[in-house]
């Protein structure tokens, strides 16, 4: 079972996002709630807010939730978060992979944050 279990998290971080993710949040949402959260957490960058307050902390709580669970159920042997990270600086990463990754954004939301995870956290 466990062989099993690593065997399918290495398939999910490792192969391209061919499956339909209808039923998830995908990382176009995301992106949209993560920027939120940039806003809200990082005082709107210097720019005018133009969304509700409740619109912007809905979202951004929407990001915040999927960024803590994803970081609580994956395996923590294929990145390394700081044990000292905050989430602005956790955002941050998931923002920035999500627009240099474009061509993923149609791929679940807790897939793309465990990529960014190993891309911006890795372990050594």
């Amino acid at each position: 079972m466990k062989r099993f279990s690593v065997f399918f998290l290495l398939f999910l971080l490792f192969s391209p996002c061919t499956f339909s993710a209808t039923t998830f949040l995908t990382g176009h949402e995301l992106l949209e709630y993560c920027q939120s959260t940039l806003d809200v957490l990082d005082y709107n960058f210097g720019r005018v807010q133009m969304e509700t307050e409740y619109h912007l902390g809905s979202n951004s709580g929407k990001c915040q939730g999927y960024i803590i669970g994803v970081n609580e159920t994956l395996s923590k042997k294929h990145y390394c978060v700081p044990s000292n990270y905050n989430m602005l600086e956790t955002a941050s990463v998931v923002v920035k992979y999500l627009k240099d990754h474009p061509q993923e954004l149609n791929c679940p939301a807790s897939l793309l944050i465990a990529r960014a995870y190993q891309k911006y956290f890795p372990c050594g």
